[in-house]
C-alpha cells in the first residue's frame, strides 16, 4: 500500500529512538498502536456501510425487475411445463370435491345414529357431599421427648 520497505522501517525505528528516548517509546508506541487501531476500526465501518449501500441497491434493482415482469404469466408457464394436459387439476378438484361430499355424509350420519344426541348437557353434580364428622380423640398418649439426661441413663 505503501510500499515501505525493511531498510526504510529500520531507519524510522532508530530515529524514533532517538527522538523519544528509551523512556518514552513504550508509551508513545502504545498511543499510537490504539490510534491505528481506532483507524482500521473506522475504515471497517465504512466499508461495511457501503457495501450495505451497494447490497441495497442491487436488491432494489433486482425487485424491480421481478415486479416489471409478468409475474402470472411465469405461473402460467410453470404450470403448463408441470401439467400439459390440466389433468393434474381437474383430478385434484374432483378429489377435493369427494372429500367434502364425504364429510358432510359423515356429519349428517352421526347427527342421525346418536343415541345421546338428546342429551345436552350431562349431571354437574353426580357426587353427593358427604357430611364431616367429628372424631374424638384418641386416648393414646403421644411420644415423650426424652432428655439429655434421660438418654444418658438409657444408653448406659
Amino acid at each position: 500500500m505503501f510500499d515501505i520497505g525493511w531498510s526504510e522501517m529500520m531507519v524510522v525505528a532508530v530515529l524514533t529512538l532517538l527522538i523519544m528516548g528509551p523512556k518514552e517509546l513504550p508509551n508513545t508506541l502504545r498511543s499510537v498502536s490504539k490510534w491505528v487501531k481506532k483507524a482500521k476500526g473506522l475504515a471497517r465501518e465504512f466499508q461495511s456501510g457501503v457495501d450495505d449501500v451497494i447490497r441495497e441497491s442491487d436488491l432494489q434493482d433486482a425487485r424491480k425487475a421481478l415486479e416489471g415482469s409478468n409475474s402470472e404469466s411465469i405461473r402460467k408457464t410453470i404450470e403448463e411445463v408441470i401439467d400439459p394436459s390440466k389433468t393434474l387439476s381437474k383430478t385434484s378438484q374432483e378429489v377435493k370435491d369427494g372429500v367434502e361430499a364425504l364429510a358432510k355424509e359423515g356429519a349428517e350420519d352421526k347427527e342421525e345414529h346418536n343415541p345421546f344426541a338428546s342429551i345436552t348437557k350431562p349431571p354437574t353434580n353426580l357426587v353427593s357431599e358427604t357430611p364431616k364428622r367429628d372424631t374424638p380423640k384418641s386416648d393414646i398418649p403421644e411420644p415423650a421427648v426424652l432428655s439429655e439426661a434421660d438418654h444418658k441413663t438409657t444408653s448406659s
